[in-house]
């Protein structure tokens, strides 16, 4: 799933069955566990108890509140490492690797990626968790920048 750059929705005006009138804006919440998004609807207020810049105030605090443009947001994923490792398997490994480099890295993968690593969902696989791994299985490797 791409990344978005943020959310800045729209305050507009709705209007209800008996005749009330509303101001309300919709965002997209990403589903957890799927590779698909939903359109959420959250009403500000009526139309006579606030003016459109106190409902364009209220959106902007609500959507800071549940801080879905911050950079600490993570977009929720259902793929694991083992997924990735049957990608590289099936597809990327064969097409970019000779069939001795192949055996090579596959090995490696499965004698010491694999066993830690299999279940763990995509989007907890950061460079930090990379490097505490590795400094607890006493491999000096550094990944990060």
């Amino acid at each position: 799933m791409t990344r978005r750059t943020g959310q800045n929705p729209k305050v507009r005006v709705g209007k209800r069955a008996d005749g009330t009138k509303y101001f309300f804006f919709q965002y997209w919440v990403d589903i957890p566990g799927k590779e698909e998004r939903r359109r959420q609807t959250e009403v500000v207020g009526l139309v006579g108890q606030l003016t459109k810049s106190e409902a364009n105030r209220k959106k902007l605090e609500f959507i800071s509140k549940i801080a879905i443009n911050s950079s600490e947001y993570r977009i929720p994923c259902s793929l694991t490492f083992a997924d990735a490792v049957t990608y590289y398997r099936d597809v990327f490994g064969p097409t970019m690797h000779r069939s001795s480099t192949f055996d090579t890295w596959d090995g490696r993968i499965r004698n010491h990626l694999e066993v830690d690593w299999a279940n763990v969902p995509i989007e907890h696989i950061t460079i930090q968790a990379v490097n505490e791994w590795a400094w607890k299985n006493g491999r000096r490797v550094s990944l990060g920048y």
